[in-house]
């Protein structure tokens, strides 16, 4: 089902950068884009947000280390199976891994011989450059 494409309309992945190391949204910019997309899509009723989905940070408590050991390797479902809503602030957002590989997911799709790229109109992500990133690094990332 979720390689089919059942849970696009329903479910988002967001990817992001984190714009500090202790809090990946302090000034609520990238909040009010999600909001924003999740107003212009009413389908959407559930929404994956690694910070408030995975258990964050080095202090987390012997369960929450369980549950994030079982999550992690599972991610990339999330972004295969969904919708996804890339955020970009500014250019570093490729320059990290997990914004770097979840942007990849969302461009490919299963097929019987394994991950292909997803033809252009069929794309399940969209991209918003945020602050004064320019729109051609959404067409670069599609490039």
């Amino acid at each position: 089902k979720l390689l089919e494409g059942e849970y696009i309309d329903e479910y988002l992945a967001l990817s992001y950068r984190w714009m500090t190391p202790a809090h990946p949204d302090p000034d609520g910019l990238q909040l009010r884009a999600l909001q924003e997309h999740l107003h212009s899509h009413p389908s959407i009723r559930y929404v994956f947000v690694d910070f408030m989905c995975l258990p964050q940070g080095k202090d987390r408590t012997k369960t929450e280390k369980v549950e994030f050991r079982s999550m992690l390797p599972n991610i990339n479902l999330t972004y295969l199976g969904s919708s996804v809503l890339i955020i970009m602030f500014d250019a570093t957002y490729v320059e990290r891994f997990w914004p770097q590989f979840e942007c990849w997911l969302s461009f490919m799709q299963g097929s019987e011989s394994g991950l292909v790229s997803t033809p252009e109109g069929q794309l399940r992500c969209t991209i918003v450059c945020l602050r004064d990133t320019p729109e051609r690094y959404a067409h670069l990332l599609k490039d």
